[in-house]
């Protein structure tokens, strides 16, 4: 099907209207009379997804545009009663058509049309990537149709999400939301639920993805309610899939639909890694290979200082080109370095080698493309840290989504096996560098301020001084080919 003209004077942004319909017969028609009349004409499309009624819904919709006259109407068929299936076949559809912009509407008629510029405005005007409507923002609603057991759920949980996310939502249970298509298309949407707490790993997805939201308030239902056993059933869900959250962000166990970031990223406090590693490059304007690169932001630190930069990675991150001279596609662990250019001054592998089966194989190769007086600089994790040490005593070793124990690490290095390591590659090691623990990250949000955060980051610094092989969180060696 085509789409329809835009109405002059309308938005330049493409938006649409999906209205999710579940046995909706006696109120799918009069929700689509309360859309304004100001909306109705500037948005391109509204789309009916009729989520498997059992009743005469979708008849009803395929009756209505034939009677009303609704020129940018369309009806579809969806997934029987599943409200994150649905979302997920309209996120698709928005995308596939181009639209700039989607809201949200239920054809029960628990939100009302007559606010969908409120909602619309704020996201058309850019300011944000998705606008959230909230049955609490302007205080309590008990005395306005919603049930004092709901009200108190309700605040209780958005309580614990906001306590868990920190994003000061007055409400997270409003499924009433307008969204810029283009910052959904960059969540992995579909690894989400297909049942209703999709809304919830939606919004988790796009506070980790540092998207921004807006809250606007819209009325209270005062209609039927949903059955409570159904209502424990997704309470329970959301505190499933905030647990997740948890165990994600402290790295005990990966969730694949909250991987909307970069597992490692570039860091740039003093004593982290990175840092050491850039202050272990003493001259600019060096030709260097930055081995497993990942997104690159190593390289364009490097690159800003006048240098030039190769990187290579099994995994080509978008964006990863424009942050480095060239990018070479290559599988480290079992593919040679595509190289025929001139050797590089310096080579950096950051957190690479404890990733390989067979590290002496790259090893080797750097040795080849490596300049005779050039420098090889590795940063590996500790193993020998206390916090791997400590568990051991009690019989407990458990791998982790990220840090030391990374599940994805297949060697494990203490600093003399790094050193012996490099060694019978044929490197000496010329300088080493030790890191303490993010502990930022590890610890509660805030924990690590005041006196005792100042205490416990000097302790860290002081026992990395005199034991790094018990304090030190990752090693940074800097080395050169050994002298004939």
């Amino acid at each position: 099907m085509a789409a329809p003209e835009t109405t002059p004077g309308a938005s330049s942004a493409r938006i649409a209207i999906y209205v999710v319909a579940v046995d909706a017969v006696r109120s799918l028609a009069g929700v689509l009379d309360r859309i304004p009349e100001s909306v109705r004409e500037r948005v391109e499309e509204i789309f009916v997804l009729d989520a498997g009624s059992t009743d005469d819904t979708y008849l009803v919709g395929v009756g209505y545009k034939a009677v009303s006259g609704f020129e940018n109407l369309t009806i579809m068929r969806g997934t029987r009663g599943s409200l994150g299936a649905n979302n997920k076949h309209a996120f698709d559809y928005c995308r596939e058509r181009g639209f700039d912009i989607v809201a949200l509407l239920h054809a029960d008629g628990k939100y009302a049309p007559e606010v969908l510029e409120s909602l619309l405005e704020p996201v058309e005007r850019g300011e944000v990537d998705a606008v959230f409507g909230s049955r609490l923002l302007e205080g309590r609603p008990t005395g306005r149709g919603m049930p004092l057991h709901k009200y108190i759920a309700i605040r209780l949980l958005s309580s614990l999400q906001n306590r868990l996310l920190g994003l000061g939502l007055s409400e997270y249970q409003c499924g009433y939301r307008a969204y810029r298509v283009s910052a959904i298309a960059d969540l992995p949407y579909h690894a989400n639920s297909d049942g209703l707490h999709f809304d919830t790993e939606i919004i988790v997805q796009m506070k980790l993805k540092g998207q921004r939201i807006l809250e606007v308030a819209v009325p209270v239902y005062s209609g039927e309610e949903a059955d409570s056993v159904r209502g424990v059933r997704y309470a329970l869900n959301v505190l499933r899939a905030l647990g997740q959250y948890w165990l994600h962000t402290k790295g005990i166990r990966e969730a694949e639909k909250y991987s909307v970031t970069e597992k490692y990223v570039y860091r740039t406090t003093p004593d982290a890694s990175h840092q050491k590693i850039l202050s272990l490059i003493e001259k600019d304007r060096q030709h260097i290979l930055d081995l497993g690169c990942g997104a690159g932001y190593l390289a364009e630190a490097l690159q800003v200082r006048g240098n030039t930069v190769v990187g290579a990675d099994a995994r080509k991150v978008p964006g990863v080109e424009e942050r480095m001279s060239q990018f070479l596609h290559v599988d480290l662990d079992r593919e040679p370095i595509p190289w025929t250019g001139p050797p590089f001054q310096y080579m950096v592998m950051a957190d690479v080698l404890e990733h390989l089966a067979e590290p002496e194989l790259l090893l080797a190769e750097c040795r080849k493309h490596l300049t005779e007086d050039g420098h090889l600089i590795v940063s590996v994790p500790n193993v020998a840290h206390w916090s791997v040490r400590l568990p051991l005593l009690f019989g407990r070793f458990q791998y982790t989504a990220r840090g030391i124990l990374d599940r994805s690490h297949l060697r494990f290095y203490t600093l003399s096996s790094i050193r012996a390591e490099l060694e019978r590659a044929g490197f000496e090691v010329q300088r080493v560098e030790t890191t303490v623990p993010p502990l930022e990250e590890l610890l509660p949000e805030g924990r690590l301020t005041g006196f005792a955060g100042r205490l416990l980051t000097r302790l860290q610094v002081l026992g990395n001084r005199m034991l790094p092989q018990l304090f030190s969180y990752q090693i940074v060696l800097r080395t050169r080919p050994k002298r004939p």
